[in-house]
């Protein structure tokens, strides 16, 4: 059997590898951004601020100012239910000049997160008698209480 029309069996294949090679572009920027919405979600929390807020994971149980050591003690107090993955705890400590924040974190060698169900006192230093502390969880405030002397 001979073919009789070459240029329109070349056209046919010429149709084909473009078609091809359109669902092959379209399946790869498919997967490429499947995999960026999947990274996205795995980086988002899985608890939003409101929730936290609600249900906190972390409480302030006593919150005062030693008179001797010019420190200000915190006493937080971690949930034995909490499954939060906690980053960040920032202390911000409120005086009449404006306020002082401390940073908590992974990184921090001198400060570390609490663990699930575990009580900690922190001690922190400004140079002013602060009046209140506020503390927030992964850049989400969770609790305000007012500082008393110890």
């Amino acid at each position: 059997m001979k073919i009789k029309n070459k240029k329109a069996v070349s056209q046919v294949v010429t149709t084909m590898l473009i078609i091809m090679l359109t669902i092959s572009a379209v399946a790869i920027i498919g997967f490429a951004i499947n995999n960026s919405i999947k990274n996205q979600l795995a980086l988002s929390p899985k608890t939003s601020c409101l929730e936290m807020q609600f249900s906190p994971p972390i409480k302030i149980e006593k919150a005062c100012y030693n008179l001797n050591t010019n420190d200000t003690e915190l006493t937080i107090k971690r949930n034995a239910d909490d499954k939060i993955q906690i980053n960040t705890l920032v202390f911000i400590l409120n005086s009449g000049s404006g306020s002082d924040s401390f940073t908590c974190g992974n990184s921090c060698g001198n400060c570390q997160i609490l663990k699930i169900a575990e009580r900690k006192i922190y001690y922190l230093n400004i140079d002013e008698k602060p009046t209140e502390t506020s503390v927030k969880l992964n850049n989400c405030l969770i609790e305000t209480k007012n500082i008393v002397d110890c």
